[in-house]
């Protein structure tokens, strides 16, 4: 087991399990961490929190005993995090720009065979790539974000207006949404049963909410194990089918769907963050930059990502 000691209080705390409330007494370790990767000062701990990021994770990953709920536990305290993704600057994630957009035309469609209009609220929004692609298709929308950075490349990129901060911090006026999306978004969240409750409260009765999300016992997170691309310093929470559905359930949603959810990105991204963890792997699928444009062609790719949707329930 690794020594606690590790773990600096100044900078790290544990935590019970945000879907129970079961203390960090009551959980398995799922996988333990190399010494020597545990940040020890507060701006590493800053550095890593950024959308695009591919620091490996360096907290322990746990299990709750009682209602099966993984998340990191010790991990750097909230102040710490939210201050490192408001002071975010992530090119890499912009660099995308195009194989995002197609990625969210897609998730449009989805979003439209739901409901085709009314207020949507993206909650963490990145740079208003999906708002954008939202207001294009018909929907009032705006988005939220921790990044004042990114908040600025929305509206100077796209013109869309995202709301620097969390949706805790924006004080919506309660039924305010007809639709509420979460990209990549809920793993990262200190409190996710705070953030949901939140979704709950400004989502009008009939409301939809869509979560895409990491999921943790895909068969290809089981394959891979602790060399699983999404074990990220970044993400706190790593959610499974059963423990999303607990989660919607007691804050009074009810499950319409839940279903492979596939994105787009340039071969050479891919690459890129594929070298992070096999050098000798990344060394050989370069090879195919000697083919003419194959370097920034767009793939579309399975990565364990799941979309679940709810409905506020009337």
């Amino acid at each position: 087991m690794l020594n606690n000691n590790l773990f600096n209080p100044e900078f790290f705390e544990h935590v019970s399990c945000n879907l129970c409330g079961a203390d960090d007494t009551k959980t398995d370790i799922l996988f333990d961490v190399d010494p020597n990767k545990v940040p020890k000062l507060k701006k590493d701990l800053i550095n890593i929190y950024s959308s695009s990021s591919t620091n490996i994770f360096c907290e322990r990953v746990v299990r709750c005993k009682r209602c099966g709920l993984i998340y990191a536990s010790p991990r750097p305290k909230p102040q710490l995090i939210t201050g490192g993704y408001s002071l975010a600057e992530d090119e890499q994630y912009i660099s995308q720009e195009r194989a995002r957009f197609l990625t969210f035309r897609n998730s449009i469609k989805t979003v439209k065979r739901l409901r085709d209009n009314g207020r949507l609220l993206d909650i963490g929004a990145a740079s208003g790539i999906f708002v954008k692609t939202a207001i294009e298709a018909g929907y009032d929308a705006c988005g939220v974000e921790p990044s004042a950075w990114m908040c600025e490349i929305a509206k100077k990129y796209y013109g869309v207006t995202i709301l620097p901060g969390t949706v805790e911090e924006m004080k919506f006026q309660d039924n305010s949404f007809d639709i509420i999306t979460m990209w990549d978004v809920l793993e990262h969240v200190c409190d996710p049963m705070n953030t949901l409750k939140e979704a709950a409260r400004i989502l009008r009765p009939g409301g939809l909410l869509l979560i895409n999300y990491p999921r943790i016992d895909d068969v290809l997170a089981r394959i891979f194990g602790r060399k699983w691309w999404f074990l990220l310093s970044v993400h706190l929470y790593y959610f499974t089918p059963k423990t999303l559905s607990l989660y919607i359930e007691r804050l009074g949603f009810e499950k319409l769907g839940h279903k492979v959810h596939l994105q787009m990105l340039e071969y050479d991204y891919l690459v890129e963050r594929l070298s992070v963890y096999s050098a000798a792997l990344a060394k050989i699928v370069r090879l195919l930059y000697i083919i003419p444009g194959f370097k920034k062609m767009l793939i579309p790719y399975f990565a364990s990502q799941y979309l679940m949707i709810a409905r506020k329930k009337l």
